[in-house]
């Protein structure tokens, strides 16, 4: 199992990936509590230097403290597992019967107001969200995941400004190929 673990706690910044107790990566920087600038850049160099990629990613691991600076608020928060009915793909069938599509989002946003004070309008809305990615998913078809990912990161970043940074990834399960896979799915990292 690879663990990617977030320490945004302390005035540095690191993050780690980790596979059965072993270290495989691991990225450091000390740019002075600029995390909610730095996370997701150097989340995304870290697992391409490594040839990683987010969903080779198991599991996620955020250290919550102790520190003064309880910077996991303005880590990752993640809506997964969202599923939708589309009609998007190359072949005509696809267009024509649709399938299922998955789709798992990282907002990177700077969440300390919203943690201070429990305010639902100091934060991106997960609900929101959802039914954002809903339109997009369940509307227009496109030929390519990858179209299909920049249009849910273009409405995502014009309707929430604070989000800072993302790691969208569509799994398209039933794939109209010959041979036996599980499935197919395209991951961006937009900063």
């Amino acid at each position: 199992m690879k663990i990617l673990a977030v320490d945004t706690t302390a005035v540095a910044a690191s993050c780690a990936v980790v596979e059965d107790s072993k270290l495989i990566c691991e990225s450091f920087v000390n740019v002075k509590l600029k995390h909610s600038q730095t996370l997701m850049p150097m989340v995304r160099d870290m697992l391409k230097c490594s040839d990683l990629d987010i969903s080779d990613i198991d599991a996620f691991a955020v250290n919550v403290g102790p520190g003064s600076f309880t910077g996991v608020r303005i880590g990752v928060s993640a809506v997964k597992g969202m599923a939708f009915f589309g009609y998007h793909g190359c072949m005509p069938e696809e267009n024509k019967l649709g399938q299922r599509f998955i789709v798992d989002m990282h907002i990177e946003a700077d969440l300390r107001e919203a943690g201070r004070t429990d305010d639902l309008s100091k934060t991106i809305n997960y609900a929101e969200v959802y039914q954002d990615v809903k339109a997009v998913v369940e509307g227009e078809p496109v030929k390519l995941l990858e179209r299909l990912a920049e249009k849910i990161w273009e409405r995502i970043s014009t309707k929430y400004p604070m989000a800072k940074g993302v790691i969208i990834t569509i799994h398209k399960p039933d794939v109209p190929i010959q041979g036996l896979l599980q499935e197919t799915s395209v991951t961006i990292h937009r900063p």
